[in-house]
């Protein structure tokens, strides 16, 4: 639920946390449109801002859509003028403006992005709509579901909790190649998670629908609002299954509050993106936007909570693992493949990790092949087994 956007109020600007989201998905989705620029059986690629809000706020600050906008010129000048792909984005919001009342919303932001896709290819679409934002994604997905090759992004801030129900992400993403980037408020979510739970109010209903279908007619005892968004990511990674991968990057506000984005995704390949944009813009602890970035993280001790983890589920199989198991399981821990390459290697060099190749002569393999899977690479094409030995 987003907070009321009225005349004299700082929601007019886009505020720290909201330039920090913004900065995020332009930077996931540089690193989307390159990659699947690469990939040889995806040809067609759409891109929708379900709710794209204003275009410009008061403080000059620009919102997704303008942002998305620059990001697919850039893709395009990167790839010096030739893209592959058919690429199709969608700014959408049936909203009125509050900046600018005599307007709506995607009035607004054509009359800015136009101009600045003019130049574009015929193979690079710019479409601008004022829809309900479910009706679009739906209409989207049904005017491509015949295409394999087809690869969609849905980017949504919502205005309430009825557009982002984990039943409705569970259909939207019912089919390989649809991924899910979504804004909530988690400090209020959390601060009225159990009252909607055991003692709805009036103007509750989204609210507790939404929680009820992560936390059934279970309390939601939560400490915090980081301990809410934990709680969050992991009931609606049971809701969903395991046939889908979540990341969270949690964003935090000048007067404490916490909002984050949760990715949805079904291929691994487009979780890994997702972590390594995380551990780009957060270097130190991949966790997200801080009140001081330059305040050192709490995250130091689940890091070293990741390397015993790590150690441990190798020594689970008696066999070992493989490369693709270990890279997996970091993924789903919430971190980069290579942090796992860099726990590994100076065991294997020490003796205390052996790793067998069968393709080699005597097994003895020539790496840990964790490498980066952002382009194809040799982790896809090399097995090796990754044992820990006992000493």
């Amino acid at each position: 639920m987003s907070l009321p956007r009225t005349k004299g109020s700082t929601t007019l600007d886009l505020e720290e946390h909201s330039q920090a989201k913004v900065e995020f998905i332009q930077r996931y989705l540089a690193i989307y449109l390159n990659i699947l620029e690469n990939v040889p059986f995806i040809n067609e690629v759409h891109v929708l801002d379900l709710m794209c809000g204003e275009d410009t706020y008061e403080n000059g600050r620009h919102g997704t859509a303008v942002e998305i906008t620059k990001t697919v010129v850039e893709h395009h000048r990167f790839f010096k003028e030739v893209t592959r792909n058919r690429l199709v984005v969608w700014l959408n919001d049936n909203g009125q403006s509050l900046i600018e009342p005599s307007r709506s919303k995607v009035e607004r932001v054509q009359s800015i992005c136009a101009p600045m896709v003019q130049h574009l290819p015929r193979n690079i679409e710019f479409r601008y709509r004022r829809e309900d934002a479910l009706d679009l994604a739906r209409s989207v997905l049904h005017q491509t579901q015949s295409g394999r090759g087809t690869h969609v992004l849905f980017v949504i801030d919502p205005y309430g909790y009825k557009e982002v129900r984990p039943s409705i992400w569970k259909e939207l993403l019912g089919r390989s190649g649809v991924e899910v980037i979504q804004f909530l408020p988690i400090s209020f979510m959390s601060r009225f998670a159990e009252r909607a739970l055991e003692d709805p109010y009036p103007g509750s209903e989204p609210l507790t629908q939404h929680l009820q279908e992560l936390w059934g007619a279970e309390p939601a005892n939560v400490s915090s609002a980081r301990d809410f968004l934990r709680q969050y990511v992991a009931r609606l990674q049971f809701v969903l299954g395991n046939d889908f991968y979540l990341a969270d990057i949690a964003l935090e506000t000048n007067k404490g509050n916490t909002f984050a984005l949760i990715f949805i995704t079904r291929n691994l390949r487009g979780l890994e993106v997702m972590i390594n944009a995380k551990w780009k813009y957060d270097t130190e602890s991949g966790e997200g936007h801080r009140r001081n970035m330059d305040q050192m993280s709490l995250f130091q001790p689940h890091q070293d909570q990741f390397e015993v983890a790590l150690l441990e589920y190798i020594k689970a199989s008696p066999s070992g693992r493989t490369n693709l198991d270990v890279a997996c399981f970091t993924l789903k821990q919430g971190f980069p493949v290579s942090r796992a390459a860099n726990i590994l290697k100076p065991r294997w060099r020490s003796g205390n990790v052996t790793v067998h190749d069968p393709t080699q002569e005597g097994g003895r393999a020539k790496g840990l092949y964790l490498t980066s899977s952002s382009k194809p690479s040799s982790r896809d094409k090399k097995t090796v087994m990754i044992k820990v030995v006992s000493r």
